[in-house]
């Protein structure tokens, strides 16, 4: 009769996430410029040459191992994207305008819950907040 096999990764596996993702690295990891990250692939180039030949290698990787794509999903040949909170650019990674205003137009915390949110929203940005822990102290005094 055979054997049962499963041609998805079925919901419900706590582990899945983690599959996957090993999954995805181990087919791309020899391309460079390729960054896998769960359902997201990012690709960079300095040329739009290098950019479609990385393009083709990623795409054969995924035909030979029978994955497909969602072509309504992909953005191709982009010189910046959003992503995880962060603005991408030939200049580096930023953040994003949104995120910065929403610190920015933040109410001022009542509660303790609020300023933990607050405090939590800030250390995402951490590494472009210069003097954050000098200027976060106080508000860190506050949840003792």
């Amino acid at each position: 009769r055979g054997a049962f096999r499963c041609k998805r990764l079925q919901f419900g596996v706590s582990v899945a996430p983690g599959i996957f993702q090993s999954i995805m690295e181990r087919l791309l990891y020899n391309i460079e410029g390729v960054i896998p990250y769960f359902d997201d692939i990012l690709i960079a180039a300095d040329t739009p040459q290098d950019h479609l030949a990385r393009l083709r290698k990623v795409l054969q990787c995924f035909k030979e191992a029978g994955l497909k794509l969602n072509k309504k999903k992909c953005i191709f040949a982009v010189s910046q994207v959003d992503f995880l909170g962060y603005h991408i650019d030939k200049k580096g990674i930023h953040p994003m305008e949104s995120k910065t205003r929403a610190i920015q137009d933040a109410p001022i915390p009542k509660t303790k819950a609020e300023l933990q949110a607050f405090l939590g929203l800030l250390n995402f940005y951490n590494s472009f907040l210069p003097h954050k822990a000098t200027v976060a102290e106080p508000l860190h005094r506050l949840l003792d």
